[in-house]
């Protein structure tokens, strides 16, 4: 949608504005919406955060790609050749795109915000990435170069979410060692509120899931093979309040991935007695479940099972819809029981409201959005 009626657009577009100044000097940034697509072929360009990475597509139509790169040689022709006669920008607005050459080629960028050595901080629309300049660096963006659509986007990496207040440093490092710079699928979970991504790198490797495995080793102590990091503690970890909810919400995002995955694998074709099972209640919710024993009733088509996580309650299942969980992933098999624990309000308010004494109405939006997303509501 983005691309529609481009080629007029760009012909209709007034040439030397920022010779002339007959036509406003900058303009908005176009993003692109994605619309229509689940499933895009990308490369990773930059990590913005723990659950935060730009990317630019790969798997654009020549006609596009052509004209991209036409837009791209007449940027670099336009402000050589008439760099002498034009201004740095004066004042930076956020939001508008500007011009700014870096290793010899112009490009088009989104000012962000100032240093404290009074740089400025630039988005680089059709890489992914940021760059700090000088202001003086900044000039005005010609209007035809600024109808093109951005060719990066943002996206937030579904289900690592949890970690911009705890285990920010471990969760970060994984992203950037499997994610950045890598040609990689993504697949499209949610538009709104954010660009929601799984990144699967081909043929069908899941990185978000690879990641929360990663952490899952961290967390519960799980033995790493002999080319794994030891990494070091966090110590908020030792908080019971935020550890159990970490665990919880880690545990679920890894069982939501195991609920995918029984897609491409049969049910256990024979279920044995004390044996770990991925599985759903009755209110379809997947659990750990472990075996007890056949009914001894007519009806051998169920079977009775525990969930070992959360209450360790009982419940009457379909036998054929169990699936190995050894055979799935040996490390959530490895996982400890996830118990209800009865936790000390002390802890919250000693360990996340009043940390440091400070308020938390003045504290950093990451430490507020961990509070309000995962311990108010329990």
């Amino acid at each position: 949608m983005e691309y529609r009626n481009i080629k007029r657009r760009l012909a209709e577009a007034p040439k030397y504005s920022t010779l002339t100044g007959t036509e406003p000097a900058v303009c908005h940034p176009v993003r692109l919406k994605h619309i229509g697509e689940d499933i895009l072929y990308v490369h990773v360009r930059a990590v913005c955060s723990v659950n935060e990475v730009t990317f630019v597509r790969r798997d654009v139509s020549p006609d596009i790609d052509g004209l991209w790169g036409k837009i791209v040689a007449d940027m670099n022709m336009f402000y050589r050749e008439n760099l002498a006669q034009l201004k740095p920008v004066a004042t930076l607005e956020k939001d508008r795109l500007y011009a700014v050459e870096l290793n010899g080629v112009w490009n088009r960028v989104v000012f962000c915000d100032f240093n404290e050595a009074g740089d400025a901080k630039l988005e680089i629309v059709d890489e992914g990435y940021y760059e700090t300049v000088s202001p003086s660096a900044v000039f005005p963006l010609e209007c035809r170069f600024g109808i093109f659509p951005c060719q990066s986007t943002r996206c937030v990496l579904y289900d690592l979410q949890h970690f911009s207040f705890v285990l920010s440093k471990l969760v970060f490092d994984a992203v950037t060692e499997h994610l950045l710079d890598e040609i990689l699928n993504a697949v499209i979970i949610s538009r709104e509120p954010n660009l929601t991504v799984v990144f699967f790198k081909p043929p069908e490797l899941n990185l978000n899931e690879f990641i929360l495995l990663q952490v899952a080793k961290h967390v519960w102590s799980i033995p790493p093979k002999d080319d794994e990091k030891d990494v070091p503690e966090d110590p908020l970890m030792n908080d019971p309040c935020i550890s159990y909810r970490i665990k919880a919400s880690l545990l679920d995002n890894l069982l939501f991935f195991m609920a995918i995955k029984r897609f491409q694998l049969p049910p256990t074709s024979e279920v044995t007695v004390d044996g770990l099972y991925l599985g759903n209640n009755a209110k379809g919710r997947w659990f750990r479940m472990r075996l007890e024993s056949n009914i001894p009733a007519a009806d051998h088509r169920k079977v009775k099972v525990r969930l070992i996580d959360y209450g360790n309650s009982v419940e009457i299942v379909p036998r054929n819809c169990l699936w190995d969980l050894n055979s799935m992933s040996p490390v959530i098999a490895a996982i400890p029981n996830h118990e209800f624990v009865v936790l000390p309000l002390s802890c919250l308010c000693a360990r996340v409201v009043s940390m440091n004494e400070i308020d938390l109405q003045s504290a950093p939006s990451s430490v507020q959005s961990f509070v309000c997303n995962h311990i108010f509501p329990f």
